[in-house]
């Protein structure tokens, strides 16, 4: 899909290609479901979860795929919104777990605008808001298959954003 990709120009006057550079010495460390899952469990402040996660998962992914992927251009490679779309994932799953915390920001305004786009982080907190409207599947454990998955679903989360309403899935059995 990335056939014909032009370099990357940037300030500087550097282009840079889509690169990556694995090899087994430069190869860098991901965490496993259940390392994530025990750093949303140790931390329940967002500010001791958010530099944990900042500096160990986060940041190894952009670390060990390397090239452009491990500089301030790395949005212009296109693995990075998959990343980050983790990322959102990854603190949404933390707001679950920390229900009470969901507004813990670490100090910071909700008021405090994110640059560029010049949007209060109230805005940001909540994926069920007006403004993002969006819900992630809740994760399936290493053990189950995915068929097997039990669906958890928020309260206040409509069916509709679930399944297409004219083709509900069947009920489940309660055997």
């Amino acid at each position: 899909p990335f056939k014909g990709l032009k370099p990357v120009s940037t300030p500087d006057g550097y282009a840079q290609s889509l690169s990556r550079n694995w090899t087994v010495s430069t190869m860098g460390r991901f965490n496993t479901p259940e390392e994530l899952d025990n750093l949303r469990n140790t931390y329940t402040a967002f500010a001791d979860f958010s530099p944990r996660f900042e500096d160990g998962p986060h940041s190894n992914v952009h670390t060990t795929l390397s090239g452009l992927f491990s500089t301030m251009y790395a949005a212009n490679d296109p693995l990075f919104y998959l990343h980050h779309c983790n990322v959102d994932r990854e603190w949404w799953l933390w707001q679950e777990r920390h229900k009470d915390k969901k507004d813990d920001i670490g100090g910071l305004s909700p008021d405090t605008k994110l640059l560029p786009w010049n949007v209060p982080i109230s805005d940001t907190l909540d994926t069920l808001n007006d403004k993002m409207c969006y819900v992630y599947e809740p994760p399936v454990k290493a053990y189950q298959k995915s068929d097997q998955a039990p669906r958890t679903r928020r309260s206040n989360v409509p069916d509709s954003y679930y399944f297409k309403a004219d083709n509900p899935p069947a009920s489940p059995s309660s055997d």
